[in-house]
């Protein structure tokens, strides 16, 4: 629903219908719910499902989210789906890179 101030307003609406003698329906009973708070804690549970697989500085994916597609990835390799690389980094002595130039510029460097 569109709020005066133009905003937007998630509802939920529930219709329950009211029958006749006959059986047959007449009218409804509507209830309209306001779901913010829903939305709000679908939105947090988005960024924490992101935050589970991807690395929160890079935004690369990490080790839970490869263990999670791995098999699934593998096995659209062997049937001939899909050819499958994987690139692993190990950065020896990077503390030293952190020492000198600052933690700002290791992070940018690892971006």
């Amino acid at each position: 629903m569109h709020t005066n101030e133009g905003g937007l307003k998630h509802i939920l609406v529930r219709s329950i219908p009211t029958y006749g003698e006959n059986g047959e329906i007449i009218g409804a009973t509507e209830t309209f719910t306001e779901i913010t708070a829903f939305d709000r804690l679908r939105a947090e549970l988005k960024v924490t499902e992101s935050l589970a697989i991807l690395d929160p500085l890079t935004h690369l994916p990490n080790r839970r989210l490869l263990d999670e597609v791995s098999p699934h990835l593998r096995g659209m390799a062997e049937r001939g789906e899909a050819r499958i690389f994987l690139v692993f980094l190990d950065l020896n002595h990077f503390k030293e890179i952190n020492d000198r130039f600052g933690h700002l510029e290791g992070d940018r460097l690892l971006k």
